[in-house]
């Protein structure tokens, strides 16, 4: 193992807020974004805003940050007690749902024309599925 982990800063979530541009902050670790996304990318994100009205993990990904939604983030998400995420990909428009089994192991489904999220004990929302991509 490297000694190089030990003397990566880790900032804080106040650090975050003030910094121009475009970050996300992974364990402390500042990681810098593409530039905003557009086109087909904002408008998926943007719909599936619309859809939730509440807040609940979901990636959209683009070709700069794939690798990094499909790998480290899931991890960040285990390690952050997610109970579920969706995974849209605008390329294919395909959706990928993970969802925590009884070991707290991740379980990977492809939802059909609708996905049912319960959000908290008392709320749960619908989604259209066809509704979400352009």
């Amino acid at each position: 193992m490297s000694a190089a982990p030990k003397y990566i800063p880790q900032y804080t979530v106040s650090d975050y807020l003030g910094w121009d541009g475009d970050w996300e902050l992974w364990s402390g670790i500042p990681i810098a974004m593409s530039p905003s996304p557009f086109g087909r990318h904002q408008a998926v994100a943007s719909r599936v805003a619309y859809e939730l009205r509440k807040a609940i993990v979901v990636e959209v990904l683009s070709d700069a940050t794939r690798e990094r939604d499909l790998t480290f983030k899931q991890e960040l998400y285990r390690d952050h007690d997610v109970g579920s995420y969706l995974v849209l990909d605008p390329a294919d428009k395909s959706i990928v749902m993970w969802l925590r089994g009884s070991d707290r192991q991740w379980l990977r489904s492809r939802p059909g024309s609708q996905i049912t999220l319960r959000v908290c004990e008392d709320c749960e929302r619908t989604l259209d599925c066809g509704n979400l991509f352009p």
